[in-house]
């Protein structure tokens, strides 16, 4: 895995070595971005839609966790790509006092989506379980499960839903 600092990737823009894709979903993108950055959701980041020319490709997202796992899906099926993911994402590029460019449209990120989507589940499992029939206690046991895979093999279902929702078109 390879990861760049906000610094390293602003002296790659200045002298036009690289370019960016945010793999976030096109709310995210929209509500927040990097100029000139390239938006390729996640799900969709493959390498015949990158946008490159003899280029470095840095790799963005929220807080740096999706664009690790783009960069390494990246890294081990192509490793002729000069791919880098942005340390700490977005959040780190503006902690470092770099510019975004910024919508009034204000959109919960995914990965807190999912968090609420989530808990509530959880929570509405534990309620329903002790209110109803102790079956329903089922429902907070598959979230979990959910969960653990989602962690084991990076992929998660109910991102790939949430992402389908309307508003996170």
């Amino acid at each position: 895995m390879k990861h760049i600092t906000p610094r390293e990737l602003q002296d790659k823009l200045k002298s036009e070595q690289a370019i960016i894709v945010d793999v976030r979903e096109p709310a995210e993108f929209r509500a927040e971005h990097i100029k000139n950055a390239y938006l390729i959701p996640q799900s969709e980041a493959t390498v015949d839609k990158l946008p490159f020319k003899n280029k470095s490709v840095v790799f963005i997202c929220r807080s740096g966790r999706r664009s690790a796992g783009v960069c390494e899906r990246f890294l081990t099926h192509h490793p002729d790509i000069d791919a880098y993911s942005l340390s700490g994402g977005i959040n780190a590029w503006k902690d470092a006092g770099y510019d975004v460019i910024t919508s009034a449209e204000k959109v919960i990120p995914l990965e807190r989506q999912i968090q609420i989507a989530a808990g509530s589940l959880v929570l509405i499992g534990v309620i329903a379980g002790y209110l109803i029939t102790p079956s329903l206690y089922l429902l907070s046991g598959f979230v979990g499960c959910g969960l653990i895979f989602a962690g084991v093999t990076g992929w998660c279902g109910m991102a790939k839903i949430l992402a389908l929702m309307p508003w996170n078109k």
